[in-house]
């Protein structure tokens, strides 16, 4: 049980607390930071941000998936360059984009085009001219349109696509949070459109060999009972649909603790999930963290 001071500084840790009177951030304190670059600043943590990733990486490992797995930085959550460039150096991740300029981006900041899976719905004829450009990227579907589009400029070519199952998670199970589930969205490739889906992928001759997860965000321990229920969702009405399939990107999501009742997230926990889906199953399991990776590793220094 936390006493009343605790309860108010349960965000603390090795890298961030007080140290007497005076606050410190990554060894460093803040006040002096403030002097020193003014106010408003964001100051970031990279020893934090690596812990972050390492952290996944080794829950992951964890989860003994027989073909392995990939981690992607989903850079729509910072896309600060010298953070882009310094998660290169690691050689820890690649990147999830969802624009041709984050694309563009990615690869100025050192990533190859390889290293980057690109995921939109509303492809232009225009951005799918710009995407193809870039030889070695991976283009994930999020429509009919993205399909019909992509097919239309580069028929024969191997692709993946995003499905929404039409259930979803979120922090608290909150539904003013919940970017997934059964209201109708903008997001993915619903089960009564996978027939369509599978045609116009046979029209132009592309291979479905990736099929990625819409399935929310900011999930904490509490809701891994859905998680878990929403990845066996998608797994029996998109995957087993798509015999060429050898990927399955489960997403991002993964939250970090906003108030002092969250608790962080039990990566044990979230591996056991996806043990039990993937341990059996002959799938590369792709992940795409964002927040999860960034949000606590930085501070806005105001005043």
């Amino acid at each position: 049980m936390m006493n009343a001071e605790e309860s108010q500084r349960w965000w603390q840790r090795d890298d961030l607390a007080y140290r007497g009177e005076e606050l410190f951030f990554a060894d460093n304190s803040v006040s002096v930071l403030a002097k020193r670059f003014g106010s408003p600043a964001f100051v970031y943590s990279f020893a934090r941000v690596r812990d972050n990733l390492e952290r996944v990486h080794a829950a992951l490992r964890d989860a003994n998936l027989p073909v392995g797995y990939t981690l992607l930085y989903a850079m729509k959550a910072n896309r600060f360059a010298p953070l882009l460039t310094s998660l290169q150096h690691t050689g820890l991740c690649g990147i999830d984009a969802c624009s041709p300029r984050e694309v563009e981006h990615a690869v100025s900041c050192g990533f190859r085009p390889d290293q980057i899976s690109f995921t939109a719905g509303s492809l232009s004829k225009r951005d799918v001219e710009a995407l193809a450009c870039f030889d070695g990227l991976f283009i994930d579907c999020d429509s009919l349109h993205a399909i019909r589009t992509w097919g239309k400029i580069k028929p024969g070519s191997s692709i993946g696509i995003r499905v929404n199952p039409g259930m979803g998670v979120s922090r608290a199970d909150n539904d003013k949070l919940q970017y997934a589930g059964t209201a109708a969205t903008k997001f993915g490739i619903y089960e009564e459109q996978l027939s369509e889906a599978l045609a116009l992928a046979d029209r132009y001759n592309l291979k479905i060999t990736k099929i990625h997860f819409h399935t929310g965000c900011g999930y904490l321990t509490a809701e891994l009972p859905q998680w878990d229920r929403v990845l066996g969702a998608c797994l029996e009405k998109f995957v087993e649909r798509c015999p060429d399939v050898t990927t399955v990107n489960v997403g991002g999501g993964l939250g970090v603790p906003h108030m002092a009742s969250d608790g962080v997230l039990d990566l044990s926990a979230w591996s056991r999930v996806l043990e039990k889906h993937f341990g059996h199953r002959q799938l590369k399991v792709e992940l795409e963290p964002g927040e999860y990776l960034l949000k606590d590793a930085g501070i806005l220094i105001l005043g």
